[in-house]
């Protein structure tokens, strides 16, 4: 194998930079990308890397150059599963190459090779389709998908089966050299989750809205609150000048009862029984105009200033309650004026 070997890695460093300028910028520009970033690896004398760049780029799209690419690095660091596994891809992606009869060649005798020096591996599963990994350590080698063919070195090995749905599941074998392996796994599907119990949509009619009709605005102007309170106050003045009026009287014919009293005593007048009758007469007018003069002025005065009020408030239902009281007692009058807003 070792001159086969040269002539497959020369042809790898040839289709790793044909690739890249190839495909440009295109619709699998990440798997171009992944390629590029494995020419690089490659250069630098990372094989490691550029093998793992390379099978990204291949699993993001399958392409005969990236499988070529990676049968060439894996020929390189003598990985002979993994090179006949890409090869043989290589040839079942781009059959008329020119260079595919001599591929179908090599992979035959990597096989022939393999058969002895490795251990013969035959993966299936139910269902197939599975992608089977070989588990070493810490690491995992994607060694392809059921039904599978492919080999291993020999000494104890762990697949394990993997696919969506699926319960993953390991097998743990002995190889040895020439031997043939036959790994099965059961796939147990994860079961799906309980599905949610739909409950019948109710559309419920919201209740119907009684209409709030807009309140009535009163015409401009004074208002029937003002006017009212403009008349009440209007009428209570009249009230407080007439008790006045009253008790200025009571007073005018209190001195004259005086002035007469004083003079029938002196003798400045005649007691006669019209100045008896006079006297009696001022009294009475005396104590009447002031009884009444004492109440009619507080009690307009108590209107007066009801109606200012009534007259300076807004016009508004909100604020509707003024009250004015007058109080007669014997030390005089109290006014009392009270507003609720």
């Amino acid at each position: 194998m070792p001159h086969i070997a040269r002539i497959v890695v020369a042809a790898a460093v040839f289709m790793m930079v044909s690739t890249a300028s190839a495909w440009g910028q295109s619709a699998q520009d990440e798997a171009v990308e992944r390629a590029a970033a494995g020419d690089a690896a490659y250069q630098a004398g990372d094989l490691d890397t550029a093998i793992a760049e390379y099978r990204t780029a291949f699993e993001l799209y399958p392409d005969p150059a990236f499988a070529f690419n990676l049968g060439g690095l894996c020929n390189q660091v003598e990985d002979w599963a993994c090179a006949h596994r890409y090869f043989s891809a290589y040839v079942d992606l781009y059959p008329g190459a020119d260079d595919a009869e001599a591929i179908r060649d090599y992979t035959r005798e990597l096989m022939d090779q393999m058969n002895v020096e490795m251990a013969t591996v035959r993966a299936t599963s139910t269902p197939p389709g599975a992608t089977v990994y070989l588990i070493d350590g810490d690491e995992e080698i994607d060694m392809g998908t059921t039904p599978l063919r492919t080999w291993v070195e020999p000494g104890s090995v762990v697949f394990e089966f993997r696919r969506e749905g699926y319960e993953p599941a390991r097998v743990a074998l002995r190889a040895v050299r020439g031997a043939r392996l036959s790994p099965r796994a059961e796939l147990e599907a994860i079961p799906e989750p309980d599905p949610v119990e739909e409950l019948p949509v109710v559309i419920v009619n919201p209740p119907e809205q009684s209409v709030v009709p807009d309140p009535i605005e009163e015409p401009s102007g004074l208002g029937v609150r003002r006017i009212a309170g403009i008349g009440v106050a209007a009428a209570g003045v009249v009230t407080a000048v007439s008790g006045a009026v009253l008790w200025a009287g009571g007073q005018s014919a209190e001195s004259d009862h005086n002035d007469l009293s004083a003079d029938l005593q002196s003798g400045a007048a005649a007691a006669t029984a019209v100045n008896f009758n006079r006297l009696e007469e001022l009294h009475d007018q005396a104590e009447n105009r002031t009884a009444v003069g004492n109440i009619l002025v507080p009690v307009g005065a108590a209107l007066a200033v009801g109606g200012a009020v009534l007259a300076i408030l807004p016009d508004k239902k909100d604020r509707n309650e003024t009250t004015g009281s007058a109080v007669v007692t014997p030390d005089g009058f109290q006014v009392r004026v009270s507003t609720r807003f």
